[in-house]
């Protein structure tokens, strides 16, 4: 079995890897852009806007699977970052679709979008048949990517479209609610920083937490079991208030903070709960690590980097 798995050096890509290679008959394929290669796999180096290098990887290869998670999935910057957004999470999934439509046997396909475009809603979880209202470059280009997989499948290739929430764990770049939370915690609790946390976004909004490991795991799951053609929530079905997440991550480094936010951003509601009833029908999947655990290991990774960062000064 030949997985190729894009984005193999980001984030979620690092754990994907990390859980496939658990199965001795898989042989694990990886797109690198920047950052070192996971172990037990073999490293592309590959631009995958690049068409040519999109065909002469899928060629070379030849894979039975693919995990397409290789996206620019910040939010917050896509809306200063538009065009490259879109390029890189339409594109991208465009190349590789039309490279899989000309094999003999094309792979099974995992689109991995999200649950950003979907609405918000004061109460209750959003299914995959909820309203969409993509607000920022990001949630749009995922939504390009949903209805190219659903061209694609209508004319034969196994995509299947995963649909995760948000979800965290160590070794997630700056950029993101909780890690950008925790840098700022960690450097406060080192004494690098004033006790005041600054907030860019909304502290009233109510987010769906999931830990990584179990989305990857789901993933898998979905690869194995899922619908051609189908979309599947990956949530946790809870929602945490963001200045809840906050508090708790300084009551784990045992301080007190300030904050300094921008006050014309804290009032508009702002909840998204994911519902994945349909997941697990079909797979029995279900969160395993708390999202206690998770902020707790965010937390630590951000005391390791700013130990080291200082250690380099």
């Amino acid at each position: 079995m030949r997985i190729l798995v894009t984005g193999a050096s980001g984030f979620a890509g690092r754990y994907l890897v990390e859980y496939l290679r658990n199965n001795p008959r898989v042989e694990i394929h990886g797109t690198v852009y920047s950052g070192a290669a996971p172990e037990s796999m073999t490293p592309h180096l590959c631009d995958l806007r690049d068409p040519q290098a999109v065909d002469a990887l899928i060629d070379d290869i030849q894979p039975n699977q693919i995990y397409h998670l290789a996206s620019a999935s910040n939010v917050q910057s896509s809306s200063n970052r538009a065009w490259e957004t879109l390029e890189n999470n339409t594109f991208t999934l465009l190349r590789i679709l039309r490279a899989c439509k000309g094999m003999k046997a094309p792979p099974r396909i995992l689109a991995v979008t999200t649950g950003e475009f979907y609405e918000t809603r004061s109460q209750g979880c959003l299914d995959e048949t909820a309203p969409v209202n993509p607000t920022n470059p990001y949630a749009v280009s995922k939504m390009v990517q949903e209805m190219l997989a659903v061209q694609y499948a209508l004319s034969g290739l196994p995509i299947i479209r995963a649909r995760p929430f948000n979800h965290g764990g160590a070794g997630q770049a700056a950029g993101f609610v909780l890690t950008d939370f925790a840098a700022q915690v960690a450097r406060v609790a080192a004494g690098m920083q004033p006790p005041m946390v600054e907030v860019s976004g909304n502290l009233e909004a109510e987010r769906d937490f999931t830990h990584v490991r179990d989305v990857v795991r789901a993933y898998a799951l979905l690869m194995e079991k899922g619908q051609p053609g189908e979309a599947y929530n990956i949530a946790s079905g809870v929602t945490w208030r963001i200045r809840a997440v906050l508090e708790r991550l300084c009551e784990l480094a045992g301080i007190r903070v300030g904050i300094v936010y921008n006050a014309s951003r804290q009032q508009f509601p702002d909840r998204k709960c994911g519902d994945s009833s349909r997941l697990r029908a079909l797979t029995g999947w279900k969160p395993e690590i708390p999202v206690e655990q998770m902020l707790r290991e965010v937390l630590d990774d951000w005391r390791v980097r700013i130990r080291a960062a200082e250690v380099t000064v």
